[in-house]
């Protein structure tokens, strides 16, 4: 379970990351090269999807562990809730 959580935080954060660039690179494209908005939607929504992935492979096993036996049961809300908002993040 330990090795799968590294895991899948390492590739939800690298996929972060690219998310930031994404969002980053909208943002000049806005700004800079005063392109529309429609010309940059895109973009946005790619960095966004990736934003929702990264909620989905940080959240998944970390609610899985506390929500069953991670921390001895204590904070078994807190696990139902990285379960709320990662399918809350994918389905917006």
């Amino acid at each position: 379970m330990y090795v799968w959580m590294e895991i899948s935080g390492a590739i939800g954060t690298i996929t972060r990351n690219i998310g930031i660039v994404l969002g980053i690179i909208s943002l000049c494209l806005l700004s800079i090269k005063n392109k529309s908005f429609t010309e940059v939607k895109k973009l946005v929504s790619a960095a966004l999807f990736i934003e929702a992935f990264y909620y989905f492979m940080v959240g998944v096993p970390s609610g899985t562990f506390m929500s069953t036996i991670g921390y001895g049961g204590q904070f078994i809300t807190l696990g139902i809730s990285y379960f709320l908002q990662s399918f809350l993040q994918l389905h917006s």
